[in-house]
């Protein structure tokens, strides 16, 4: 049994070693497989490119899909260093690789704290489909009815609906690709949205209609909802029929509240980033609907059409040009 060095190169310009192996073929125990996969995994996290490597991932993972290589470099730093200090706190325990250390440096670095940063067209990030379901049920207190039982699940054929479900990727690398570049402007300028990838027209479809639906029979079947089918298509506004539903007061009391319910949506479903000119169209379209329909119908076109601005769909401000959008090839 030795361990002897054995290197290989490649076409006179890379070269690679052997791993060092801990078996002794003589007497297998295992023991020494522990110790040899141990000794691999430690050998890929300590590679130099590791550091930068992961923390960009977890960049991403928060909500920048294009970090600049600053920021990399200050989050793989406290990756490497193990700790991170920001306004007299120091966090982490100064071992490599210490994650106290990397989820402070992504949540307190300048890049993700500045509000000037919200200015950068290549700030922020698409919004993954199941975050934005999730994020609408908790924000609006969503409680499930009480004769219905968790057994049934609340959810049914996410993955076709919307193109994502927990536990339900397609493949081992995840949903989608962290390196997927959109046609057009994004792959033009070098720049990648990840999240893009699951935008398929069935799944921007079905992620709008199980909203709208939520809206109007709660969590149901009804029109495209994302719960399981009850086989009976109620009339709007009735949740009999919904394994549950949205308790928040969402409704404008009267017309002179409405602009502040607006307010209040926004903050609590687009962090404050909804446009005034957004803001302008929801406030016609509640006028529009509340003369024709009356009041209720109106509060829940106000919820529907929040959910269909482009500040929901993703963390970054948005601003209007006035010029016609390019035609993505």
């Amino acid at each position: 049994f030795k361990n002897m060095i054995s290197s290989v190169t490649l076409g006179g310009m890379y070269e690679m070693r052997n791993p060092p192996s801990f078996m002794n073929l003589a007497k297998i125990e295992l023991r020494d497989a522990e110790y040899e996969v141990d000794a691999f995994l430690m050998n890929l996290l300590q590679y130099p490119s590791s550091a930068p490597f992961i923390s960009k991932k977890l960049i991403q993972f928060h909500g920048i899909s294009n970090p600049s290589p600053g920021y990399v470099e200050r989050v793989a730093q406290a990756f490497v260093g193990g700790s991170f200090a920001s306004g007299g706190v120091t966090f982490g325990d100064r071992k490599y690789g210490d994650l106290k250390a990397v989820a402070a440096a992504i949540a307190l670095d300048p890049e993700s704290t500045s509000p000037a940063v919200d200015e950068d067209p290549a700030s922020g990030n698409i919004r993954e489909p199941l975050l934005k379901v999730i994020h609408v049920m908790r924000s609006l207190s969503f409680e499930r009815r009480p004769n219905v039982k968790f057994r049934y699940g609340l959810f049914e054929n996410m993955s076709n609906k919307i193109g994502q479900m927990v536990f339900d990727p397609p493949d081992q690398f995840s949903f989608f690709s962290t390196d997927y570049a959109p046609p057009g402007v994004f792959a033009e300028s070098g720049m990648v949205s990840p999240e893009s990838e699951l935008l398929s027209m069935n799944a921007v479809v079905g992620m709008t209609n199980g909203l709208f639906s939520m809206a109007n029979f709660g969590l149901a079947y009804a029109d495209g909802g994302f719960a399981p089918s009850f086989n009976r298509l109620p009339p709007v506004g009735d949740y009999s029929t919904s394994m549950g539903t949205l308790t928040y007061p969402y409704q404008a009391s009267d017309a002179t509240s409405v602009g502040s319910k607006i307010d209040e949506l926004s903050t609590m479903l687009t962090a404050g980033r909804l446009s005034p000119e957004n803001k302008q169209v929801l406030l016609d379209a509640h006028s529009f609907f509340n003369n024709k329909f009356g009041a209720v119908n109106a509060d829940r076109v106000l919820l529907q059409l929040i959910s269909a601005t482009p500040e929901f769909h993703t963390s970054s401000t948005l601003r209007k040009t006035g010029s016609k959008r390019t035609i993505t090839p």
